[in-house]
């Protein structure tokens, strides 16, 4: 167990969800030092998830052989299943979980399990997978945010979330040297059709704050499916397709937005301010003041730092 200088491990015990959609839940639990479900039987919950963990503890469970749960593994953590925590002395766990609705994980199994939907409690035949450092800090870095952001992003959030829940199976599948299923037959043109009919509900939308799930489900696509499909047809993720169509229009309406970005952004979807101007220096490179004047009276010194020339 790695030790903080100056810093206990909890106590006490806590469950945080701070996201929860149709398709998508994340949330942090804390399980103190003086918790009973240390060193006791625990069931899981009533739907399988994902568990991303800080510490190293034991996990053991009648059937299965034991093994160490810890920041280098990613658990799959089956539904309504008996186990029980082993740990040093004086531990605490702190955990981040994610669930998704059953047609996410018959989509993303099911490439690599044909009878995932037998199986919805327990998706997948093994315990845990390897964590890579990438993901590790992917996931992180979405926790981060939607702890620390009043707003979050619909359209980024769930995003994330399945690009975590993908890659996790990817990589624990791989690991087992189990490839991927042959595509199911939808044909090529059936998901050119639902990815222009995505456009188009984009295009007349993309101000509003919009939910991965409600576009798939308008296009007749699971989520994951959607996702697949939109950026091999497109070149672009969703959110990505999205926020580009928002600094289009920023960039025609910033002269006459008389500098007050805040409405302008808020007009166009985005969340706040800053979330704007980062967007905007991502995707052009130059704050909002200073794209208002390349579009209006540019010099030709502003025009050779833009172009690089």
């Amino acid at each position: 167990m790695v030790r903080h200088p100056g810093r206990r491990p909890p106590r006490s015990s806590s469950e945080s969800w701070y996201w929860e959609g149709t398709d998508f839940a994340l949330g942090r639990i804390v399980v103190g030092s003086d918790d009973p479900r240390w060193n006791q039987e625990n069931c899981t919950g009533s739907q399988p998830a994902l568990a991303f963990h800080t510490t190293t503890w034991t996990v053991e469970s009648d059937g299965d052989p034991s093994f160490q749960a810890g920041p280098n593994q990613i658990l799959f953590v089956p539904a309504n299943a008996e186990y029980r925590r082993r740990r040093p002395p004086g531990l605490a766990e702190c955990s981040d979980a994610l669930w998704v609705s059953p047609r996410v994980r018959v989509d993303v199994v099911g490439d690599y399990l044909p009878d995932v939907e037998e199986r919805l409690d327990r998706p997948v035949p093994f315990s845990w997978g390897p964590r890579p450092a990438r993901l590790a800090l992917f996931q992180r870095s979405l926790m981060a945010y939607l702890m620390s952001e009043r707003a979050p992003d619909p359209l980024l959030v769930e995003e994330a979330a399945l690009r975590i829940y993908r890659e996790a199976h990817h990589v624990a599948f791989g690991t087992r040297r189990v490839e991927p299923l042959p595509r199911r037959g939808t044909t090529r043109a059936a998901h050119r059709d639902a990815v222009r009919a995505a456009e188009e509900i984009i295009a007349a939308s993309y101000r509003e704050r919009l939910r991965l799930g409600d576009l798939a489900r308008r296009v007749g696509l699971s989520p994951a499916h959607f996702c697949r499909v939109f950026r091999r047809e497109t070149g672009h993720s969703v959110h990505g397709y999205v926020t580009g169509l928002r600094l289009s229009e920023a960039i025609e309406r910033l002269p006459e937005s008389r500098g007050d970005t805040t409405q302008l952004a808020l007009e166009l979807g985005f969340s706040s301010r800053s979330h704007f101007s980062d967007a905007l220096r991502s995707q052009f490179g130059v704050a909002p003041t200073s794209a208002a004047e390349l579009v209006t009276r540019p010099s030709a010194a502003d025009l050779r730092r833009t172009l690089d020339i």
